[in-house]
């Protein structure tokens, strides 16, 4: 589509393209603002369009199409740091979470699952091209080449060394469920804290000689800053007692900082002064923070409920129970994030964790993406991915990106779950970042070649 346009069209068609794509892909932010939508859309949508205007520079070879494909693969790693911080909800690897393609992340990543698909690309264009020119055999071959590739990895995949089950973590996963979707959630906080307790207290009656090393609840299941309400943290402590396990509670509180979300560990003698907690450090641009906020905080209403911008953490967020497990914390969406699932994993993280509050996209495309996004950490870590919701989907993911257990959306469920736990780094989780690199460097290099030195190699007849 783009091949032999003018620099204008490029411009044009690619951001009209990126917008319809963007508009389908996140349609589910329009539950903050439409304004909040069009936003985000139109933003992702200029750096495409600048993106396709680059690829003029080399139009006249006939290696055209890889180097197109090189174009938007530098612009998918940017996307993982910004604009707004990063939204790389768009990764087109996230697509493969169920299908055959996917077992190749414990090896290439992510990432690298986005340049393979990019490359099928490439060998149907080329292959398209030689079969209508008449070389019917080595059109097939060149397709037939990344079948191979696939081949090989799909091999390598097989033979690389299995995890280490190390041991097995008895959780109560607790789902408390809202009393109805939508922006509502955040003046439902007492009901649904209720809802979250009431459910856990049921667990417990019908598991009373389990011995929990913990339980979880999701994020925002209370939605006050437990210290600065005594009420609830004397009762959240009272149901650490009675359990006899801590509970790992998601909320906002308030840190040296400033206001921050939260995964709060409750041990029956948790106070503000003793307790352990992970600040989230990947914040939903308009959900969590106002991007620019010196110049739209004005204006901040227009953007659904965000009232105040919340303080990103610094901290890898890792849990140690004892001196045998530690667990990995991530909330919500920093599951898209490569580099931090890599940061916990390199922090000795066995099992990964993610307490979510998705309420307010209930019934939207934005639940099974989250969780088909976190089936693909599972397999890239060989690790155990538990999703912990408000509301839905909560789910494990084994390490192979099996489903061993998920709950509805908008049902109250608490579940026990034995999860086996494995030590172990993988090649495809580490090579995300590198393969980032390499994409950008080849990118900046053969841009520069072909723009400041005008090289042309030919083209295509």
């Amino acid at each position: 589509m783009l091949h032999n346009q003018k620099i204008w069209q490029r411009f044009l068609i690619g951001f009209f393209f990126s917008l319809s794509f963007w508009l389908i892909q996140v349609n589910w932010l329009s539950v903050l603002s439409p304004i909040v939508l069009v936003i985000t859309g139109a933003a992702l949508s200029f750096f495409f369009a600048i993106s396709s205007s680059t690829t003029i520079v080399f139009n006249n070879t006939k290696f055209w199409a890889p180097l197109y494909a090189l174009v938007f693969l530098t612009l998918e790693s940017l996307f993982n740091y910004w604009p707004f911080g990063g939204f790389n909800w768009g990764t087109i690897g996230y697509i493969s979470s169920e299908n055959p393609l996917a077992k190749l992340v414990s090896v290439i990543g992510v990432f690298g699952l986005s340049i393979l698909i990019f490359l099928l690309a490439v060998f149907l264009i080329y292959g398209y091209l030689l079969a209508n020119k008449g070389s019917l055999t080595a059109g097939f071959v060149l397709i037939n080449c990344w079948i191979l590739l696939v081949g090989f990895l799909n091999y390598f995949s097989d033979i690389q060394s299995t995890p280490e089950a190390t041991d097995v973590l008895t959780v109560g996963a607790v789902q408390g469920n809202v009393p109805r979707l939508g922006l509502e959630f955040n003046a439902q906080r007492k009901a649904v804290y209720q809802n979250h307790l009431n459910e856990t207290k049921k667990l417990l009656y019908e598991n009373p000689e389990v011995g929990f090393d913990l339980i979880i609840w999701p994020e925002n299941a209370p939605d006050v800053d437990p210290f600065a309400n005594e009420e609830i943290i004397l009762e959240l402590n009272e149901l650490a007692k009675q359990a006899k396990a801590p509970i790992l509670v998601g909320s906002r509180m308030m840190s040296n900082n400033g206001p921050i979300n939260a995964s709060i560990l409750i041990t029956g003698e948790t106070t503000y002064e003793n307790a352990f907690y992970y600040a989230k450090r990947k914040l939903v641009p308009f959900g969590e923070r106002v991007p620019f906020e010196k110049y739209l905080g004005p204006i901040a209403s227009n953007f659904g409920p965000i009232s105040q911008s919340l303080e990103p953490g610094s901290k890898v967020g890792i849990l140690e129970l004892g001196e045998r497990l530690r667990i990995g914390l991530l909330i919500c969406f920093e599951v898209a994030w490569g580099q931090l699932a890599k940061d916990v994993v390199d922090n000795g993280a066995s099992v990964i964790v993610v307490q979510t509050n998705n309420a307010t996209y209930g019934l939207t495309t934005q639940l099974p993406q989250q969780f088909n996004i976190a089936r693909l950490r599972a397999i890239e870590s060989q690790k155990p991915v538990l999703t912990v919701a408000t509301s839905g989907i909560s789910g494990l993911v084994d390490k192979d990106g099996t489903v061993l257990w998920e709950a509805e959306e908008f049902i109250a469920e608490s579940k026990l779950l034995q999860i086996t736990t494995y030590e172990g780094q993988t090649i495809g989780l580490a090579l995300n970042y590198y393969l980032q690199i390499i994409v950008l460097s080849l990118f900046v290099g053969l841009f520069l070649i072909f723009a400041l030195h005008g090289r042309r190699l030919h083209h295509v007849k």
